[in-house]
């Protein structure tokens, strides 16, 4: 081959791989961008949440017993835990890559890709050992009651196991995301919650495996969809060749992953585990109110993924604008989102506001469980509508290369409103659920004027890391 044709298939090269790093969040109607960009990812997380669920949904169901409600819903509030965290963390390579496909630095993507996979998978394998070593601990910490406590050791063993496919998945998600690909996850995510569903139904319905068929079918659903989104990363798009030469980390990519990364997850950590800290307070009042938490929880958590879906999706669109210098664009991004993430969250305030009982019937048909239940979401559910404002923001200072703020703000209204208001309610003379449920409402209350004050005074437009 002549020294022209080899330039004319390098160029050729070059132009494909960088058309496919090519997004529209730094053009076009801001409105509609993050529409476009943000319905997939919402969905994504609507059926993550969903398959979150799953497990709890089909125990109720199948299962007599209330202490497999229990072991359920504590054991996997543990896992989530562990993975929201690798999650936040993941959100640093979003930001990164992000930067690098918006200053139109492609040259840079690959390496940092090889840098998030080779740290995460360390990650992963780490965690996974550090779980299964002290799930004894983390059960005795957690007061899990005591007809729960064997059922709840067996998810945390298993799930433990695969960590690593949770980790996998989270960071396959988070570096299509930085690429502006935000269709993929959607579909990895909606044949591994195919895949659970029927999982747990076999298992289960037809077993009888109890809670431990259902953590056989949450790691297999989660290692299969890590499967589909490998094949995503390396077949359809162009930006890392997979290569064991590739993988090798890279010093200062890692610390820029770890400066966004690292505020995030440790965020997240705090905010987890002080909901763990108040369900171990609500433990101690036995399996019903721990049943009952645990489902909120779980209902809890669908209300809020539209806010949490525009967090990740402002932090990737304002993450590529700031790269690109357009910090007006990045404003208007962060308050669009606001309102659209409202307007969505108000849906599901208002159908867990007014008729939560049959809501609730999907999980238990307990009259206790569900009595328990509807006491504590006539307050907590108001948290739905204010964390719009809270995940909103803090998506966009980490597109800005400032989630060490967000992360002294969630230690503020964690540690210094949400968990002593639950202590207090918790220790009243008469046990009310109303009012600790109020604790995470307040405290996100909270939390939105800090982030107000920094927006209006904070030197948050300063830096980029790119």
């Amino acid at each position: 081959m002549d020294s022209y044709a080899v330039a004319t298939e390098e160029s050729d090269t070059r132009e494909a791989y960088s058309s496919s790093l090519d997004t529209i969040l730094t053009k076009g109607s801001i409105w509609r961008t993050l529409l476009n960009f943000t319905i997939p990812y919402l969905l994504a997380c609507v059926l993550q949440t969903m398959d979150g669920t799953i497990d709890l949904i089909i125990v109720g169901q199948f299962s007599p017993l209330v202490s497999d409600l229990s072991a359920v819903s504590n054991g996997s509030h543990i896992i989530h835990v562990i993975t929201n965290v690798i999650s936040g963390f993941t959100m640093g390579s979003t930001v990164l890559i992000g930067q690098y496909v918006g200053a139109g630095r492609h040259e840079s993507v690959s390496r940092a890709i090889g840098t998030t996979l080779t740290l995460f998978f360390c990650i992963g394998t780490i965690s996974s050992i550090v779980i299964i070593a002290s799930s004894s601990l983390i059960i005795r910490t957690m007061n899990i009651p005591t007809e729960a406590m064997a059922a709840t050791s067996d998810y945390i063993i298993i799930c433990g196991c695969g960590l690593v496919f949770f980790t996998a998945y989270n960071t396959f998600s988070a570096i299509l995301r930085g690429l502006g690909d935000s269709k993929s996850p959607l579909v990895f995510i909606a044949i591994g919650c195919a895949i659970h569903i029927a999982g747990d139904i076999l298992l289960i319905g037809v077993f009888g495996l109890g809670v431990r068929g259902a953590a056989y079918t949450t790691v297999s659903a989660q290692g299969l969809s890590v499967l589909f989104a490998f094949y995503r990363l390396k077949y359809r798009h162009n930006a890392f060749d997979f290569k064991l030469r590739s993988f090798r980390p890279n010093r200062s990519d890692a610390r820029k992953i770890t400066r966004v990364g690292m505020p995030i997850a440790t965020e997240y950590a705090l905010v987890n585990a002080s909901f763990v800290f108040i369900s171990a307070m609500i433990n101690s009042f036995g399996v019903v109110a721990s049943a009952a938490i645990g489902v909120c929880e779980k209902i809890g958590a669908l209300a809020r993924v539209p806010a949490s879906a525009f967090s990740a999706s402002v932090a990737a669109m304002v993450a590529q604008n700031m790269g690109a210098g357009l910090l007006v664009r990045s404003r208007r991004t962060l308050w669009t989102s606001i309102g659209m993430s409202l307007a969505l969250s108000f849906v599901f305030f208002a159908v867990v506001h007014f008729i939560p009982i049959p809501i609730l019937r999907i999980y238990t048909d307990n009259g206790d469980v569900i009595a328990a239940a509807v006491e504590y979401m006539r307050s907590f559910n108001f948290d739905t509508l204010l964390v719009c404002g809270t995940f909103c923001m803090a998506g966009f200072f980490a597109g800005c290369n400032k989630s060490l703020f967000t992360l002294i703000r969630n230690m503020a209204s964690t540690f210094l409103v949400r968990v002593p208001l639950a202590y207090i309610f918790c220790h009243a003379s008469e046990i009310n659920l109303f009012k600790i449920g109020l604790a995470a409402p307040i405290a996100s209350a909270a939390s939105i004027i800090i982030c107000l004050l920094y927006y209006k005074f904070g030197r948050w437009s300063e830096q980029t890391l790119v």
